[in-house]
């Protein structure tokens, strides 16, 4: 293993923490663990933005290697069913700048923050691995939710679930997972539901989806990833002493996002990325 470090640069929050966060994650607890301010990041970081596309680029010069990324979400003028997909399009593009060959890997870690909890798979279709999350909640309930993440990468490994501890636990084993050379070792939870409640202090469920690519030197890789979520239905969640004016009398407590009337999952809408990626190029040419 030649290094390991988390895709940011350096934090430029408060260190006291924030008022947001949960019991003994907090104000005057410092930074959100989520955050992973205090683990090894990049000590340069760039960004411009021209829109739609955001692009930063990454350097250290203890990493062996420089790392960009463009994040966009489509958005297709005059199109408003692709410019709805509830998606972040993200490309890595990894460049080796050693004499040697390396075996670069990209983790993507997502957390299933649900009101519920949470059922966690992985699948592959179509040239592309994704990991997903859903809710145990009816899915007629405003708190069902989904969340996908997936890779175009050709060789990939994963963890359905963080190791699960409390307090610092998974957070200390995930790094030392991440840090060992070669694919992840999955860790599956089979305790006849798959579901969690997090104990207090720990972390949400997470999965772990991981990208591997060997770059020659002086070459570079690009892989593309996509964090999908879906839910749908909304509610009003305002409270009015009086009716607004020209409120109509029959607006109903619950109503399903524009989007959930066009994809019925997150994993339907990664399965639809790749058309309205090329439908934005196409845009983009044009």
């Amino acid at each position: 293993m030649l290094d390991t470090r988390v895709l940011h640069g350096p934090f430029q929050g408060s260190l006291t923490g924030d008022h947001l966060g949960k019991h003994f994650n907090s104000f005057g607890f410092g930074v959100r663990r989520e955050h992973m301010a205090g683990f090894p990041s990049f000590e340069e970081c760039a960004l411009s933005g021209p829109y739609p596309v955001a692009t930063l680029e990454f350097a250290d010069k203890r990493f062996p290697g420089l790392v960009s990324i463009d994040a966009f979400s489509p958005y297709l003028p005059m199109e408003s069913r692709y410019s709805s997909m509830p998606v972040a399009m993200f490309e890595f593009t990894l460049t080796n700048t050693t004499s040697k060959p390396i075996d670069y890997t990209l983790i993507g870690c997502l957390g299933f923050e649900f009101r519920d909890q949470s059922v966690v798979s992985v699948s592959t279709s179509d040239g592309r691995t994704t990991l997903s999350g859903r809710s145990v909640s009816d899915r007629a309930s405003i708190h069902y939710s989904e969340l996908s993440i997936a890779t175009d990468c050709t060789e990939t490994s994963y963890q359905h679930h963080f190791y699960r501890g409390s307090w610092f636990d998974a957070l200390e084993v995930y790094w030392q997972d991440i840090s060992r050379p070669g694919p992840l070792k999955d860790r599956h939870y089979d305790d006849g539901s798959d579901r969690r409640s997090p104990p207090t202090g720990a972390l949400a469920e997470h999965g772990i989806l991981a990208s591997h690519v060997t770059i020659p030197s002086g070459e570079k890789r690009t892989i593309r990833i996509a964090i999908a979520w879906y839910v749908p239905n909304a509610s009003k969640y305002w409270i009015s002493n009086g009716s607004l004016i020209g409120e109509p009398k029959d607006i109903p407590s619950v109503w399903k996002n524009y989007y959930a009337t066009q994809w019925p999952s997150a994993d339907a809408v990664v399965a639809e990325m790749r058309t309205a990626v090329q439908k934005s190029a196409t845009v983009a040419a044009g």
